[in-house]
């Protein structure tokens, strides 16, 4: 009985911290010295020169992958997937996230689409839109 009272003296305490962590917004947050965007329907302020990034959820090891329609005026500059995160390291199957770096040439008003293709197939099963906001 007492194992059980310290057990959850400990896991109480780290199940609030996690609740109270998962309802912050935190877009954008910042990449290096650009913002990074990561929910669907997030409006994204644009003007000439300006740099950001979107960030989605992603696992090669599924066959699923991201298909992007970049809009007019913007220039996407990188695509990558990035290591898998330290407490997932060595985990077969574990996901990581996919990296996409943007230039807006011009600032117009757009949206930016990428649409999750399951494998085998050329239909999106989902697509997240961004929408560009010309500044």
């Amino acid at each position: 009985m007492r194992r059980l009272t310290i057990l959850l003296a400990l896991l109480v305490p780290l199940a609030l911290v996690a609740a109270a962590c998962g309802g912050a917004e935190e877009l954008p947050r910042t990449g290096g010295d650009i913002p990074v965007y990561t929910d669907a329907g997030t409006e994204i302020e644009v003007a000439a020169g300006d740099r950001f990034a979107v960030e989605l959820p992603v696992n090669p090891s599924t066959g699923y992958r991201w298909e992007v329609e970049v809009p007019a005026g913007l220039l996407q500059e990188s695509d990558e997937v990035l290591p898998v995160s330290a407490e997932n390291e060595g985990m077969a199957g574990a996901g990581t996230t996919q990296r996409w770096e943007f230039l807006v040439e011009t600032a117009e008003a757009g949206s930016l689409v990428f649409s999750e293709i399951p494998p085998g197939q050329d239909q999106a099963e989902r697509t997240i839109e961004f929408d560009l906001v010309a500044g």
